[in-house]
């Protein structure tokens, strides 16, 4: 997105220097809300050193993180989905490239130790480990190599925006062997490991080196700490459009609502406007997953709606009730939340918009006296 100074005005004996730059921080920020290394989140596998040297995407510096916003930004359009998340991977020397800000490593290192950024040992072949994600879990690979995935291509006429070209056939079917990995949990002997050392179900796929389970991160080999619990991938659709992907495991409730305090809830305040903020509680409706499908309790002060094939109800309030598969939960007008892939109960739906919107930009006019 490529920002428009204001007018000038014109001043005697003075020369207008305009100035305009990104808040990168909250670039930055947006863009966190939209990595992930758990497939139940995301749509695509990025490669990172690759795209932030991606200068034709903008013409801009060598090396810029804010890169990976214009491919939130692609797929979302891609897949009319403004939730949808970015699976990235970087081999460890991207975290010292002296090439990007201060700053920006920064914030690679905390998307590292966070668990949204997938770090591979110095010198490992880190589009490789992408294709390997892209197999296990049929998602594409977002990249200007020609491989099977989705090309990136500067939009004609430049703007700073992306195109995703489709390249090859399409995903293989994942091998047997790799589906009965993705089945179970499991942990790395190196403590407080970020993609396989903490509680939860959002693990990423392991690596499998000659069918063995390893940690992608460590290169140590993982231990099997059981089946993985069953999950069901939910999303918020605000009026019409998809925010935010979340999933509910077996054993593991989820809040939803303005802004919860639970661990693992979803706070829907920042994406609501003023008017839907008054109507949607802080606790709105907690969702569990049972043995027989998704159960719903109301714990909002204004209600939680029904809509299904057979029409309208309010959801008891305090009393759990199961929901059917294209059940949605309407938290207010234009506020849903539903199994993903169920059609949207509203019809006003628009384009995604842009994690890049949230980079606002400072113009800074500098006097200088000509004389």
């Amino acid at each position: 997105m490529t920002p428009t100074p204001p007018p000038s005005k014109s001043f005697p004996g003075v020369t207008q220097n305009v100035q305009v730059r990104f808040d990168q921080h909250r670039a930055l920020d947006a863009i966190e809300r939209r990595l992930a290394t758990d497939p139940l989140r995301t749509g695509g596998i990025v490669e990172v050193s690759e795209v932030v040297r991606f200068a034709d995407l903008d013409s801009g510096k060598e090396a810029s993180l804010l890169r990976l916003g214009l491919l939130v930004d692609g797929l979302a359009r891609l897949l009319g989905d403004g939730g949808v998340a970015l699976y990235p991977v970087a081999e460890r020397g991207l975290l010292s490239d002296t090439e990007l800000t201060s700053n920006e490593r920064m914030v690679l290192r905390r998307w590292s130790d966070d668990g949204l950024l997938e770090i591979l040992p110095p010198g490992a072949p880190a589009l490789a480990r992408a294709g390997e994600v892209s197999a296990l879990t049929g998602q594409p690979v977002l990249t200007r190599a020609q491989i099977r995935g989705y090309a990136l291509r500067p939009t004609p006429g430049g703007g700073g925006s992306v195109q995703l070209v489709p390249v090859g056939p399409g995903p293989s079917p994942v091998p047997d062997q790799a589906l009965r990995a993705l089945t179970r949990m499991w942990r790395c002997p190196v403590p407080d490991c970020p993609s396989y050392g903490r509680p939860g179900v959002g693990q990423p796929p392991p690596q499998l080196a000659q069918g063995v389970p390893m940690c992608p991160r460590h290169g140590e080999r993982l231990s099997d700490a059981g089946a993985r619990p069953s999950v069901v991938a939910l999303v918020v659709r605000i009026g019409g459009l998809v925010r935010q992907r979340f999933a509910v495991a077996a054993g593991t409730p989820v809040v939803v609502g303005r802004a919860p305090d639970q661990h693992g809830s979803v706070a829907l305040g920042p994406l609501l406007d003023e008017e839907a903020r008054t109507w949607v509680s802080r606790k709105h409706v907690a969702l569990e997953l049972r043995p027989d499908g998704v159960y719903a309790t109301d714990m909002s002060t204004n209600g939680t709606v029904v809509v299904g094939p057979d029409g309208r109800g309010r959801l008891p309030g305090g009393q759990a009730r199961r929901l059917g598969e294209r059940d949605i939960l309407e938290l207010t007008d234009g506020v849903e939340v539903a199994r993903a892939g169920t059609a949207a109960g509203s019809s006003d739906a628009t384009a995604p918009g842009s994690v890049m919107a949230d980079a606002p930009t400072i113009a800074i006019r500098m006097p200088r006296d000509n004389r």
